[in-house]
């Protein structure tokens, strides 16, 4: 099917939601309820057909699968489904004043936007196609949901489950290629959410502009892993390698490299080495236990990134099982090539530091990453780092975690990304704020009107001093 046939397709189906949207239906709150319940049945009945579709499309572990795919969504469906009351109410404005009515009170209303196009990437197929979605119906919104056709058993499975449960006219998904998203992002939808690279999110942003669709931008960066000397490296080495190598790297909040102090590189990297033993066995590539590279694309791209002169440990691939084995660089250059771009891969380069300073300033010169991990027991030098790096998120002496709880907001900043998403921030991102200032009738002043009159224009003059 080209593209001059999907298009008018898309339309027609945002037209019906937009219709659906108009009947005032999704802004109820029970029907919100009851469609996040609706979203958990679905999950709990169909999770094993789910796993099986992504083990198909990216051999991960299957505790990787319902850790990393499953397990999030349904926290962040249960938390909505406990604060939308509250999310949903009119705020009261406490401490509004109004100089000409003293009675006069002030209100927030949320209200949803209407339409929501969500499109997901191929590393993490269910939970970024799921857990927007959640914030989405707790918001009142009708939603199209394009999957990534490169984990295509993911995307034809959840299209098929997702028809079963959900009016298309309410809920929706389109699959298809790069030019079936490249003509959603123009069809003038309420807001867009679009998880991926860089270049991509320029392209969306660029699409969207010519409705002024408003969008959440969830990216990536080369996420920096800061390992001060004065750390448990025991634990340091485990939960970076846990970090780096869970879904294989394949994660936006992936540790891209570590900057080691010079007093604990080479420990922190005998560290890292028998963690990697301990995780993945002798030959990792009969693991069960470590993901496979989902795309031929982004193999190829890892191959290259692979400088056989600066492996300690890895270096090894097979193309026709897409396996790249877990690979750590030292005596790492800003100017090698693996540093160039985001790597998304089993990939860890190691660079070497003497002085946090000069670590932090080189960090800066870099666009702003989406992750920072900092390992350190010193609470001045973890003090030190958060002030003066700006990035979207991360943890202190741990990896990735940050990312799981629906309390804790969740986006990037300058080149990583725009806009919150997870929890109450991600039903705000997909809401509007609706300001409402509410008189009595009965009670009036005729001061603003005109003619004005010096005792008023006094009374103004002396407001501002």
């Amino acid at each position: 099917m080209n593209r001059s046939t999907k298009k008018p397709n898309a339309r027609t189906l945002l037209k019906k939601q937009k219709a659906y949207f108009a009947t005032g239906t999704t802004k109820d709150s029970q029907f919100r309820l009851e469609q996040l319940d609706n979203l958990h049945r679905l999950i709990l009945e169909n999770s094993e057909e789910i796993v099986r579709a992504v083990e198909a499309d990216s051999y991960k572990p299957e505790l990787e699968v319902y850790a990393g795919e499953i397990v999030t969504v349904v926290d962040e469906l249960k938390y909505a489904r406990d604060h939308l009351e509250k999310w949903a109410q009119p705020v009261r404005i406490e401490d509004f004043s109004d100089p000409f009515d003293s009675e006069a009170e002030a209100f927030v209303y949320t209200e949803p936007l209407g339409t929501v196009l969500i499109i997901a990437p191929w590393n993490h197929p269910v939970h970024l196609l799921l857990r927007p979605l959640v914030s989405s119906i707790a918001a009142g919104n009708c939603t199209v949901l394009k999957p990534s056709e490169y984990a295509p058993q993911t995307a034809k499975a959840m299209a098929g489950i997702i028809e079963r449960y959900f009016d298309k006219a309410y809920i929706s998904v389109i699959l298809g290629g790069a030019d079936v998203s490249a003509s959603l992002v123009r069809e003038p939808f309420d807001h867009i959410l679009f998880t991926g690279s860089p270049k991509t999110g320029r392209a969306v942003m660029q699409a969207a502009a010519e409705n002024l669709v408003p969008i959440t931008l969830e990216l990536g960066g080369k996420n920096p892993c800061i390992v001060y000397k004065e750390v448990d490296l025991d634990k340091a080495a485990e939960r970076i390698i846990w970090g780096k190598f869970f879904n294989a790297g394949q994660d936006c909040v992936s540790p891209d490299y570590i900057l080691a102090h010079k007093d604990i590189k080479l420990p922190l990297l005998e560290k890292m080495v028998a963690t990697l033993k301990q995780f993945y066995g002798d030959d990792p590539k009969h693991s069960k236990d470590l993901a496979r590279i989902t795309t031929e694309a982004q193999l190829e791209k890892l191959v290259h990134l692979l400088d056989n002169n600066k492996v300690i440990v890895g270096g090894t691939y097979d193309r026709e099982n897409r396996y790249i084995a877990p690979t750590i660089l030292d005596n790492v250059r800003w100017d090698d090539p693996v540093m160039e771009e985001e790597i998304f891969g089993p990939i860890l380069p190691v660079i070497e530091y003497e002085n946090l300073d000069d670590a932090i300033k080189i960090v800066n010169q870099k666009p702003k990453p989406l992750a920072l991990y900092i390992f350190s027991e010193n609470r001045d030098i973890q003090d030190q780092i958060l002030a003066h790096i700006s990035f979207g998120g991360g943890c202190v002496n741990d990896t990735l975690l940050h990312t799981m709880s629906p309390l804790l907001p969740f986006g990037g900043v300058g080149n990583s990304g725009m806009g919150m998403v997870h929890g109450r921030a991600g039903f705000e991102a997909l809401s509007h704020k609706k300001s409402i200032l509410k008189r009595k009738s009965a009670y009036d002043s005729t001061y603003r009107n005109p003619p004005y009159n010096e005792t008023v224009l006094a009374l103004l003059k002396g407001s501002v001093q």
